[in-house]
């Protein structure tokens, strides 16, 4: 699943330019997992299309989450402006694969 991927390495990106454990970090480090996690979870077989949108749903409020943690990082300098811009458009792109699919589950 593309979204999946894009979501993945997003992921992977946010915890190479954000180091360190404190707890600003390690909540856009968790957010980041959590979407790709949920994501993960949509491609099951056993859902039904209701849990589908519900997980779809999910994965839409976890990118909310990290596009708010990646601003706090922005604004208290603990990423770059630049990048976290650039987190932030994969995170956009992630939305808009979610929209898709949540349609294509709707349509179903």
């Amino acid at each position: 699943m593309d979204v999946y991927k894009q979501a993945y390495q997003a992921s992977l990106r946010i915890h190479y330019l954000i180091e360190g454990d404190d707890d600003l970090r390690g909540q856009v480090k968790r957010a980041s997992r959590d979407v790709a996690a949920i994501i993960a979870q949509s491609s099951n077989a056993l859902n039904s299309m209701a849990e589908m949108k519900d997980i779809l749903a999910d994965a839409a409020r976890g990118v909310d989450q990290v596009m708010v943690w990646l601003d706090f990082c922005r604004d208290l300098d603990v990423l770059d402006a630049n990048a976290a811009q650039s987190l932030k458009s994969e995170y956009s792109k992630i939305t808009d694969a979610l929209a898709v699919l949540w349609n294509k589950s709707k349509a179903e």
